[in-house]
């Protein structure tokens, strides 16, 4: 189909590969083609099947904008598939409306290779319908709170403990909330009941904290309290049993190794285990709202590194607001993994939900420093591949109040 090929990049040819194809119909040349370690899986799984439409109708947006038809075709890949062409307008739209982030892998005539967005040279510029940044030195100049020094935000190997908030037990509405007009169809509200107690991270897993438990640092944006990223949801666990054991703590779970190093067995022993162990969803949520019921604790600019004011990368922990119960980073920043397997929500109370007891892709929530407002919200849902390492994944630790 023309809207999945890709046009030969050689000058003067006009021929195309298809999308399962890796050389021009008509010169015989190598058409750059994403590799499957660059398959990204775009927005993730909660996407699916609105991808299409979303598609549709930007392009129908677009095309009244687009009046240029010298202008370059763009391609990308979402969920695997290669889409396009699109103008430089077309690609303003799909970011503007969360269809594509900077991490999605984009190509043009004249690229060598598939790069993510954020990669392309003066991206912000190119499309034009993006919002410049406001101020984008004003937020480092900002002071580190002092609840948060250089001591106390590092995890030492040995004796000496995080930063954690203790959330008391409670209830609330989790999902869309009535003044939330960005909620999606997936974040339907439901009651739920937390019977326990817990001590949360007060920020992301920092990669001072990862290194001094692993001793060596994953991330692409190497800074010692900066969060750390490019970690699975696999990584993430096995961080979380390393630092009970550091911390003379029984372990919350029970790994078991197959076949497959990337995709170990994984069993929670049970909310009753004090171990260190990622939130469930409804955890995590009720913890970043702190009591509240808006969509976010805050004005976005004052709370959260997200996709207008990042500067393209991730920032020092704790540098933003934080919500009511001294909580940094819950939104924005890097999206943080959680324990439960995506699934519908019920539309009925539910005691200490944990999630299926299996699935296809582990929810991460909070948005993150390339994604646009919609994503950066208190009820936003997304979810990955637990084995996915992008470099806006991170985590934070809990562990249950006895």
């Amino acid at each position: 189909m023309e809207s999945q090929s890709v046009p030969c990049a050689q000058p003067g040819c006009d021929g195309r590969a298809g999308p399962d194809e890796t050389t021009c119909d008509r010169c015989g040349q190598a058409v750059p083609s994403p590799s499957p370690a660059t398959r990204t899986r775009g927005l993730g799984l909660k996407r699916r099947g609105m991808v299409g439409a979303w598609m549709q109708q930007v392009r129908a947006a677009g095309s009244a904008e687009s009046s240029d038809p010298r202008e370059s075709p763009w391609f990308v890949v979402i969920d695997g598939i290669r889409r396009g062409p699109f103008t430089s307008s077309e690609m303003a739209l799909c970011l503007r409306a969360g269809v594509i982030t900077a991490s999605t892998f984009a190509w043009s005539r004249g690229m060598e290779r598939w790069q993510q967005v954020h990669e392309v040279p003066r991206w912000q510029e190119l499309f034009s319908n993006l919002r410049p940044l406001a101020e984008p030195n004003a937020v480092r100049r900002l002071p580190l709170p002092e609840v948060l020094s250089i001591e106390a935000a590092g995890c030492a190997p040995r004796g000496r403990e995080p930063v954690v908030i203790r959330v008391p037990p409670g209830r609330y509405v989790m999902g869309a909330t009535v003044d939330d007009a960005e909620a999606w169809p997936d974040e339907t509200p439901h009651e739920v009941v937390l019977s326990r107690g817990f001590d949360i991270f007060a920020v992301p897993t920092t990669q001072l904290q990862y290194i001094s438990v692993f001793g060596t640092n994953p991330s692409h944006f190497p800074s010692s309290h900066r969060p750390v990223e490019r970690v699975s949801w696999f990584d993430a666990v096995r961080y979380c049993n390393a630092l009970s054991r550091l911390h003379d703590l029984p372990v919350a779970y029970a790994i078991e190794e197959t076949d497959d190093p990337e995709r170990p067995r994984v069993r929670w022993l049970g909310i009753e285990q004090p171990g260190w162990r990622l939130p469930t969803e409804a955890e995590w949520e009720f913890a970043c709202r702190a009591g509240g019921a808006s969509a976010r604790y805050g004005d976005i600019g004052e709370i959260a590194w997200y996709a207008e004011n990042s500067d393209g990368g991730t920032h020092a922990v704790g540098r933003k607001r934080p919500n009511a119960w001294g909580l940094y980073d819950m939104l924005g920043n890097v999206w943080e993994w959680v324990w439960d397997w995506f699934a519908d929500y019920p539309a009925v109370q539910v005691v200490d939900p944990a999630g299926p007891l299996e699935g296809v892709a582990r929810v991460i929530r909070g948005g993150g420093w390339y994604f646009v407002a919609r994503l950066v919200r208190a009820g936003d849902r997304n979810a990955f591949d637990p084995v996915s390492r992008d470099y806006g994944l991170g985590f934070r630790c809990v562990r249950t109040v006895l």
